[in-house]
């Protein structure tokens, strides 16, 4: 058959860096990425007929601080984190009062530039960027965060079918959850050694970044399968951004993807390419050259091979009909 090229984006604005960085030292990197690095993306997914899922934060989906508000949990069932600067819910007062940051916060209008391109779905990368497995939050509030992402989403005539959590992080019982609430399809955590092994986390970063440029791992590809009630895309590779300081090994990486990518066409298999826009909000141009080398290479896959590009939710549509 070929094989698949199933693409999606952790389509977190600031809400997935809060925690770790600042509006005036990062905000520019998410304007960047709405201004040239989205748009760009788009035309090259246009280009070579790429079909990806754009796991976007529920409260990115609001317009104005009012619909924000207005789809907000109710604040007894907002997660209670131990570390407290996990929480976003805390920056609702600076989103309201510092209007030259709301863009960083606030992106529907990026919902229909999307949808505009063939081939792209929306999903879910919960309604607040939730950390499932972070100390102090609850099954229940996690139940009422998705509630949010999917009350949010219809208002904009979105129906959610596929979840990528953030930071990877869950267990069965949030799987659960996340197919209780009508979510069938997710991406999982990469299946290999390296993820699979109890490792310190130093040591697992390092041999994540060598894997990145080195076949540390293998192929990394798949078929879907059932989990918890729904259907798991495990990832395969994340694109990681352009880095001025390991542009020397930057071919390497292409390579080392293209690599992964001949394998599924060779084999029938699925290669799911993740990352996050705002990674690209700088070296823009450069990342989108890495990029497009990258699917004018699916490109011959698909003339040589058969193989083809799906995004999360037609995965899910075709393992159903193959039952």
């Amino acid at each position: 058959m070929g094989g698949t090229l199933c693409i999606s984006l952790d389509t977190e604005y600031f809400w997935g860096v809060h925690d770790t960085t600042t509006a005036e030292t990062y905000g520019g990197n998410v304007r960047q990425a709405r201004k040239e690095a989205i748009p760009g993306m788009l035309r090259l997914f246009e280009k070579y007929g790429i079909h990806a899922t754009w796991a976007m934060v529920g409260a990115a989906f609001a317009q104005s601080y009012e619909e924000l508000e207005a789809a907000l949990p109710t604040k007894s069932l907002r997660p209670t984190y131990k570390d407290e600067s996990r929480n976003p819910f805390d920056l609702l007062n600076a989103i309201k009062e510092e209007a030259e940051n709301i863009s960083i916060f606030l992106a529907g209008d990026d919902i229909d530039r999307i949808r505009s391109v063939p081939g792209q779905a929306i999903g879910t990368h919960t309604f607040s960027h939730y950390y499932c497995c972070e100390e102090g939050q609850t099954t229940e509030q996690f139940s009422a965060d998705m509630e949010a992402a999917l009350r949010i989403a219809k208002r904009h005539d979105v129906t959610l079918k596929s979840i990528v959590f953030p930071k990877m992080q869950y267990t069965e019982a949030y799987l659960s959850e996340a197919a209780a609430s009508g979510i069938a399809v997710f991406r999982g955590i990469e299946d290999n050694w390296i993820y699979r092994w109890k490792l310190p986390l130093l040591l697992r970063r390092g041999l994540r970044l060598l894997d990145a440029y080195f076949p540390l791992s293998g192929h990394n590809c798949h078929k879907p399968k059932m989990e918890s009630g729904m259907l798991n895309v495990c990832g395969s590779r994340i694109l990681k951004p352009y880095s001025k300081l390991l542009s020397l090994l930057e071919p390497l990486k292409i390579c080392r993807i293209k690599s992964q990518m001949r394998y599924a066409a060779k084999h029938d298999m699925v290669f799911h390419l993740w990352w996050h826009p705002h990674n690209f909000g700088a070296f823009t141009e450069k990342n989108l050259t890495s990029l497009e080398k990258i699917l004018k290479y699916y490109r011959s896959l698909q003339e040589q091979y058969g193989m083809k590009s799906r995004n999360m939710e037609e995965l899910y549509d075709e393992f159903q009909l193959a039952k």
